[in-house]
């Protein structure tokens, strides 16, 4: 739900910076299965949704995104600042969680 509003309000804005934090946020799954499936020293789900959703979405997706001209430094730097504030509400979400469970 939280996703959709940002992606909305994107739209509306036409602060595309929003929409590739976003991505940046949805990109670092390419990293964390593997590296979850290697700590654990066995297969985790998330290693096939690594390879057959999350890596060629991200290609076709910067591929379009840059194409169009919205891959500039400044649409970089603000999202940047998107994607650390999303991994601080996962963060922070993760912690409330543990103090209710």
């Amino acid at each position: 739900m939280a996703f959709s509003a940002l992606i909305l309000i994107t739209v509306m804005t036409q602060h595309f910076f929003i929409f590739l934090g976003l991505n940046l946020f949805f990109a670092v799954n390419i990293l964390t299965h593997p590296l979850q499936a290697l700590y654990l020293r066995c297969y985790t789900p998330g290693l096939w949704t690594t390879i057959l959703l999350i890596i060629p979405y991200n290609v076709l997706f910067f591929y379009h995104f840059s194409k169009a001209g919205f891959l500039t430094m400044n649409a970089i730097l603000g999202a940047l600042i998107v994607m650390f504030f999303l991994i601080l509400v996962f963060l922070l979400s993760h912690k409330i969680g543990e103090k209710w469970s």
